[in-house]
């Protein structure tokens, strides 16, 4: 049984970003991570229609790996040292890499302390042939809401991508269920023809 894990959302991204707004540089590297807040990537006009539709983005992650680079492992992120802080969701646009399949896995016990990323980023990451897999999906073009407070990472193809992971604020501690109906009550969430509707 499929325990959903992403949904595809009624939302236009073709003009999110700013138009001065320039992807880091990846010269000679096969990963990157970078935040950036929202006012300096994204339109201010698109961030005006978001907070229409009851969706406060207040920064970002970006993400970048080069074709075929798989850490096989997932992680989750956190605010803070402590797993009450795990993050919810994320609003994913992918702009290249659309044979890329994220993929979710069931949550296992946490143990011992996190590691700390690139972007100032803390999370807990465990390989991912110790975890049973519960979902995967293609993102692809869009916007495409995403659990992240359970391990999930990307299992690349054969073209590099970038995927911009927006991050909403004052729902974004709400539990995944919840968040699922919040873009549900705003008429935004696309259903899924595969899982039964909660």
């Amino acid at each position: 049984m499929i325990e959903p894990c992403w949904y595809k959302l009624n939302i236009d991204c073709s003009n999110a970003l700013r138009s001065d707004w320039k992807f880091p540089d990846t010269e000679g590297k096969e990963f990157g991570l970078w935040s950036e807040t929202a006012p300096n990537m994204f339109n201010p006009e698109w961030l005006k229609e978001m907070q229409e539709k009851g969706i406060y983005v207040a920064d970002s992650l970006i993400f970048y790996r080069s074709a075929g680079h798989n850490t096989y492992n997932a992680h989750i992120e956190i605010h803070k040292i402590h797993p009450k802080n795990i993050s919810t969701f994320g609003l994913n646009m992918v702009f290249d890499g659309d044979d890329s399949v994220m993929t979710w896995y069931k949550m296992p016990d946490i143990k011992g302390p996190p590691s700390y990323g690139a972007a100032g980023t803390v999370y807990y990451n465990w390989p991912i042939n110790s975890l049973q897999e519960i979902d995967r999906h293609i993102l692809g073009s869009g916007v495409t809401l995403v659990r992240v407070g359970i391990p999930h990472t990307v299992i690349m193809g054969d073209k590099p991508r970038w995927c911009i992971s927006a991050r909403a604020a004052l729902i974004e501690q709400l539990y995944w269920k919840d968040v699922v109906k919040y873009m549900r009550d705003k008429n935004v969430l696309i259903e899924r023809d595969d899982v039964q509707k909660n």
